[in-house]
């Protein structure tokens, strides 16, 4: 299950129709002016229970009194929540304009996010909950192994010789799928140049 907290995705209330299907409904709720009632009653009661959740949050997402009012200290509610949430070892996007896409802070920027939220709604229904959807859309197997070779190239690029670096054999790793060490030895046996390990990968990885 995940929530989204956007009180301002009125803006695009027409792309988000198909959140109404019954289908989505079961795995994502979306919340436009949420109240402390709401996040306390609802919210944490869900993220108490076993499962996989996640939190998807706009930067400066305003909170709401039961008048649909908005509440001064929304900054410091915002905050507390997204506290509490991590606390709890629950993923927490913040997403917005005005943010560069960053994995590691989960940080997402707003167009970026709903572009891709169906496409990971759709694997998240048949149980592949894969963040990287959410960056990289439908392609995120293909940017992820983009990323994989450049941190390989990078590191081949700096160091001489690479081959005993455990960050390279973890990037080998990832990016092969299996033990990378039959192509670690292939290029020490051959005592490769950076060219010809360069060269290598990109004829054969």
């Amino acid at each position: 299950m995940i929530y989204i907290l956007d009180d301002t995705v009125s803006q695009r209330r027409n792309e988000m129709l198909y959140l109404q299907d019954a289908t989505y409904k079961e795995v994502c709720v979306l919340v436009e002016k949420p109240t402390m009632k709401l996040i306390k009653d609802k919210v944490l009661q869900d993220f108490s229970k076993e499962g996989n959740h996640l939190l998807c949050i706009h930067k400066s997402l305003m909170f709401f009194n039961e008048e649909g009012e908005k509440l001064d200290n929304s900054d410091n509610l915002r905050n507390n929540l997204i506290k509490q949430i991590k606390e709890k070892g629950i993923k927490c996007i913040v997403f917005s304009g005005d943010v560069n896409n960053n994995k590691g802070l989960y940080f997402v920027k707003k167009d970026v996010f709903y572009r891709n939220l169906r496409v990971f709604l759709d694997a998240l229904i048949v149980g592949n909950v894969e963040m990287d959807i959410l960056y990289d859309g439908a392609m995120y197997k293909i940017a992820e192994r983009k990323r994989l070779l450049n941190e390989i190239i990078d590191i081949i690029n700096m160091e001489c010789p690479p081959y005993d670096n455990p960050t390279l054999a973890d990037l080998l790793l990832r990016f092969l799928g299996k033990d990378p060490n039959t192509v670690i030895e292939l290029w020490t046996s051959k005592s490769w140049s950076k060219k010809e390990i360069r060269q290598f990968i990109n004829d054969n990885l």
